[in-house]
């Protein structure tokens, strides 16, 4: 039975943190807490979209950035992947926890796949680094300095190093707390107008004790009088009881205020093979439209 109740998750993080790989299973995957984990997909589990290899021929140039952040007060790595070609019209996504999509996945495979395959047009993508757990957890769970960062530092750096033109299209994603932020940052920055989230933390609670029935974030979208129609790609796997309800309910509220919501609820459980691949359809879901 997977934890519902703060004891359960208590003990489900005790039983977890002495988990090890599978000796008999040749294929693992990167995770974010233990390093690897060992892969399992059953028959009827979704088709991975990522590419085995790096695809052949000319792609996307990715640099390695170090920045100093005065609205955070620290420094900070980002990187930045600019496609073989860029037009005016070039989209800028922001993908939050940049050493996730740079280190334990590369996402340069995947991003240089679909755009050569024309499932997805070219799109310049800048991803800072989150930091370590405790600077997650101060930073990304709905802390107005981070959304200064973002709007102030981040997006006005990241049009100068992408060649992006300031009226293109702009898109958020996340993972985990990662989805919690890019949603809280495309409520409070005009310019975010499309989210991807990937099993956010949108159980988050906000000025309370640790709550999972808090919402705040869905509190706040709710709050929003006259916040231009966002674009929404929410989803959560069926195996992760501590966020399934609030992932749904954050779709519900976004849809009844009249956004775009694709809401996707898999199989899986919270894990990077899960993200990993829920990026990819995020992508394909925003961008190849």
């Amino acid at each position: 039975m997977l934890p519902d109740t703060l004891l359960d998750r208590v003990g489900w993080g005790a039983l977890t943190a002495g988990a090890t790989v599978d000796e008999f299973n040749p294929r693992t995957e990167p995770d974010a807490l233990s390093g690897r984990s060992s892969f399992l997909a059953l028959p009827a589990a979704r088709v991975d979209p990522w590419p085995e290899a790096a695809p052949a021929g000319r792609g996307g140039r990715v640099v390695r950035h170090e920045r100093e952040s005065a609205a955070l007060g620290r420094p900070l790595t980002a990187w930045s992947y600019v496609p073989d070609r860029v037009s005016p019209d070039t989209p800028l996504l922001v993908l939050l926890d940049g050493e996730i999509w740079n280190g334990q996945v590369d996402i340069t495979w995947l991003l240089d796949d679909l755009i050569a395959s024309g499932r997805i047009p070219p799109v310049a993508v800048v991803m800072p680094e989150g930091g370590s757990p405790e600077t997650r957890m101060a930073e990304m769970t709905l802390n107005p300095a981070y959304l200064a960062f973002l709007r102030d530092e981040l997006l006005p750096w990241a049009e100068e190093v992408t060649g992006c033109a300031p009226d293109s299209r702009r898109l958020i994603g996340g993972w985990s707390l990662g989805g919690l932020t890019a949603a809280y940052a495309a409520i409070h920055i005009p310019r975010l107008r499309t989210v991807i989230s990937l099993s956010g933390s949108f159980w988050w609670p906000l000025g309370t004790a640790f709550d999972r029935g808090a919402e705040a974030l869905a509190q706040m979208l709710v709050a929003r009088d006259g916040l231009a129609r966002r674009i929404w790609y929410i989803e959560v796997g069926r195996g992760e009881a501590i966020q399934l309800r609030e992932n749904r309910h954050m779709a519900q509220v976004a849809r009844a205020r009249g956004d775009d919501v694709t809401f996707v609820d898999h199989g899986g459980v919270h894990d990077l093979v899960n993200a990993r691949i829920g990026l990819a359809y995020g992508l394909l879901e925003t961008l190849g439209r």
